[in-house]
């Protein structure tokens, strides 16, 4: 953590990957029309540092900045905290910048009354970046108030390109097919490619590097997975078998959001490589219903929420299994 830190961009200049969204917040500081942003995207990929960024550059003046969790501040008292604050401007700043991270955490009561000073209601002197992992769960209201922004993932080739940077910069020779090792482990999210970089960067053994890698990573085809996975969409779907392989799961610490994606991986295969036609119908019906299952990120849930989807796949019905098209 402490390299990821020391690297995190401090201008839009150093932001790598999301070109688009870097472009639209450009325009967006240069024409300081809009005062409400909502920034969304998985964990990792910069979306509190974009809003960071941002906060320095807002108006052209000097700005306070405040920063709250809304996952764990996320009552209407937090909510009306804010609106009461923003009726004054700063005394040591020209302008107040609010940074709500997590904000898809925000109580009901608590988004209705944030609507009250969202959109064309924000003051002149007061800015809001709303970030996200959640998108799906953010109030619709509160949505169409802020003008919207993702952060995705890097290209695999961009990920590369951003490990030997940093490579360059802080004097570590890592071969580059390893590098490329840790780029495709990452899936492209900056932080968790960063973090993997420091912990082999005291590897000095190419096999070793290898050897971690693959400790770390998750795959559909490692045996344990493909038992569980079959299990899971193939077994009759039987609960007490898969609330065994999670207890197991979890007693070795694997990461939930880790063990979701390979689950879209496996389901994914089974449906493009299934025939729809005669028994093939099914296996595509369900193997298209696991995807919408799992389609929800589970980094705020954790394993529980993780467990949940488990939950909800193996409850599937014939009233609830939907033609994929």
């Amino acid at each position: 953590m402490e390299l990821y830190k020391k690297l995190r961009p401090e201008s839009l200049e150093q932001m790598i990957g999301n070109e688009i969204t870097i472009q639209i917040i450009e325009k967006q500081l240069e024409r300081n029309e809009a005062h409400s942003f909502l920034i969304s995207g998985p964990v990792g990929c910069g979306k509190t540092t974009l809003a960071r960024i941002m906060a320095k550059k807002f108006g052209g003046g000097s700005n306070v900045v405040h920063e709250q969790n809304a996952s764990s501040e996320r009552g209407i008292g937090d909510i009306r905290n804010i609106v009461e604050q923003c009726r004054f401007g700063p005394i040591v700043a020209q302008n107040e910048v609010w940074i709500l991270d997590e904000a898809h955490g925000l109580t009901g009561d608590a988004a209705n009354a944030f609507l009250k000073i969202l959109g064309d209601s924000t003051p002149s002197h007061v800015y809001f970046v709303l970030c996200t992992t959640e998108l799906k769960k953010m109030n619709s209201a509160i949505k169409s108030r802020c003008v919207s922004l993702q952060m995705n993932p890097l290209p695999l080739r961009i990920c590369f390109q951003l490990l030997q940077s940093i490579c360059k910069e802080i004097g570590i020779a890592i071969p580059k097919d390893k590098l490329l090792e840790i780029a495709e482990a990452s899936n492209g999210v900056p932080r968790d490619a960063v973090q993997l970089l420091q912990a082999v960067s005291e590897l000095n053994d190419p096999q070793k590097i290898s050897e971690y890698l693959k400790q770390n990573a998750i795959s559909d085809e490692d045996p344990q997975m493909m038992d569980f996975l079959r299990d899971l969409i193939l077994r009759n779907l039987v609960w007490d078998r898969i609330a065994w392989h999670l207890t197991a799961m979890q007693k070795a610490g694997m990461d939930p959001e880790k063990i979701r994606r390979a689950v879209l991986t496996y389901v994914g295969k089974v449906l493009l490589n299934t025939k729809y036609s005669g028994r093939g119908i099914r296996e595509s019906q369900v193997a298209a219903s696991f995807i919408r299952i799992f389609s929800e990120p589970v980094y705020n849930s954790g394993f529980y929420g993780f467990v949940e989807q488990c939950y909800r796949a193996t409850t599937l019905t014939e009233d609830n299994v939907k033609v994929p098209f």
